[in-house]
């Protein structure tokens, strides 16, 4: 029989240690088999449980995974780290636009990642640093204000990332533009600017 678990708490034990309690479905008939997997730093530990019930597996960890560290923060309603990643698409002579893609990551995504997929645009690097609500709408301000950005609005969630990473925005450009200012507004707080204007060159790339 599996059961399902509705909730998990999380309590603080010792110094540099967190007692999590983990929430998951398990085979009531197994239980001394179950073991837990903790993912750090790039290494996977397996845990002995500290204790098992019907409803929660207790086990002590030393330090939590960033993934970890970022669900906790969406779960409590705390901001997370995040990035404003930019790649301006291939020009062809034909075209009387530029189209810059424009993406809203949370901060753990190596942007190594992000350039793999996206490999046959060019990759602008600039600060991206910012800080972002799960479920929160979001909009992008631009100078000049004659480009088109669409959408108007997106809604930024953790679940709407890898393995394709889409751009969250693109902003459509007169083809002779060489500079551009972009900023992340919240649309939840009135407008509040969450990534300032930026000033973003569209000139001596490669990809």
């Amino acid at each position: 029989m599996i059961r399902n678990v509705s909730h998990s708490i999380i309590r603080k034990t010792i110094p540099l240690f967190y007692q999590i309690t983990k929430f998951l479905n398990f085979v009531e008939e197994n239980e001394d088999g179950l073991a837990v997997a903790h993912f750090t730093g790039g290494n996977v530990d397996i845990i002995q449980p500290l204790k098992v019930t019907e409803t929660h597996v207790i086990i002590n960890i030393r330090d939590l995974s960033r993934f970890g560290l970022t669900w906790i923060k969406t779960i409590f309603g705390f901001p997370i780290d995040g990035q404003v990643l930019h790649f301006l698409r291939p020009v062809t002579v034909e075209q009387e636009q530029k189209i810059l893609n424009v993406h809203l990551h949370p901060g753990n995504v190596p942007v190594t990642e992000v350039q793999r997929l996206h490999h046959n645009k060019s990759y602008i690097e600039t600060s991206s640093k910012c800080c972002l609500f799960t479920d929160r709408k979001y909009s992008l301000c631009c100078q000049p204000e004659n480009c088109d950005v669409q959408p108007m609005s997106e809604i930024f969630q953790l679940d709407n990332f890898g393995p394709n990473y889409h751009p969250t925005f693109e902003v459509f450009l007169d083809v002779n533009i060489k500079e551009v200012r972009l900023g992340v507004l919240d649309k939840t707080e009135d407008g509040k600017e969450v990534w300032p204007r930026w000033r973003i060159l569209l000139t001596g790339l490669y990809a």
